[in-house]
């Protein structure tokens, strides 16, 4: 097995462990000796383990201690307390939902070859910042993409919209809700959205991307019901369908008016 195999088969191990309860917040984890050895690997692939798990913020070391499972703070609580220092996370998710599948739906009709080529590239450097355990980048790549989906669309306002979205979540926004495995999650939804707008499939993108939404950490606490976009990408389909009915229409009775005069000259 490669380094970064091994390196994540650790991760998934101690995050198994976290997730039985066999450790809690607050416990300190077994030594270095002690793991690598029930584990089976080197005390360097531990370390690695252990660095990446830090930087997701689920373990922290203190120095003369020992390593320990990190309390996580209560983002949720704070975010829908109604604090003035930014947007609560029930009107950034509001927004979201309102306007983001339906820049995937339109996305996958308005595509580009270039602007694809640089979603593609977008996705390559979130797979390197998840395989470096960089957080940060990560992040920053992630707000990257859904603003490269906006630019797909050609549409400004849409472009301008996501952009303040972006610093909005870059400035208010911190990333304590990240962990390992729920940034691979993220990434395959985005990878998934990305091939929807490649095979330009508009309604399979629009549900892709309001299935990534629905996945955000504090959805099930928020205060407030969220919208299902749905309604306005039903009415963006059936505006589509409309238009392509029309068009059809116009064109057989473009045909209709052909064979009538070509039937006069007769």
């Amino acid at each position: 097995m490669a380094k970064g195999g091994l390196v994540k088969k650790v991760m998934a191990k101690i995050l198994s462990q976290i997730d039985e309860g066999r450790l809690k917040p607050g416990d300190r984890i077994p030594s270095e000796r002690e793991l690598s050895q029930a584990m089976d690997v080197s005390r360097h692939t531990l370390r690695e383990a252990i660095k990446c798990l830090e930087s997701y913020g689920t373990l922290e070391s203190r120095l003369g201690s020992g390593t320990y499972i990190k309390v996580r703070p209560q983002l949720v609580a704070s975010w829908n307390s109604g604090s003035q220092k930014g947007p609560r996370m029930t009107d950034i998710f509001q927004f979201r939902m309102a306007i983001e599948p339906n820049i995937a739906f339109l996305a996958a009709t308005t595509a580009t070859k270039a602007g694809l080529v640089r979603v593609e590239n977008n996705l390559k450097l979130q797979r390197q910042a998840e395989e470096d355990c960089d957080i940060e980048r990560w992040a920053a790549a992630d707000r990257e993409f859904h603003l490269l989906l906006a630019e797909l669309t050609g549409n400004p306002l849409f472009i301008k919209s996501m952009r303040r979205l972006s610093r909005t979540i870059a400035d208010h926004v911190d990333n304590s809700h990240l962990s390992h495995s729920r940034i691979g999650s993220y990434h395959d939804n985005h990878v998934s959205i990305y091939r929807a707008i490649l095979q330009q499939d508009s309604k399979k993108a629009f549900f892709h991307m309001e299935e990534h939404l629905r996945l955000l950490p504090w959805v099930e606490n928020l205060e407030t019901p969220y919208p299902t976009a749905e309604p306005a990408a039903l009415s963006i389909i059936a505006w589509s369908d409309v238009k392509a009915e029309s068009s059809s229409e116009a064109k057989t009775s473009k045909k209709d008016k052909l064979a009538k005069s070509a039937k006069g000259q007769a």
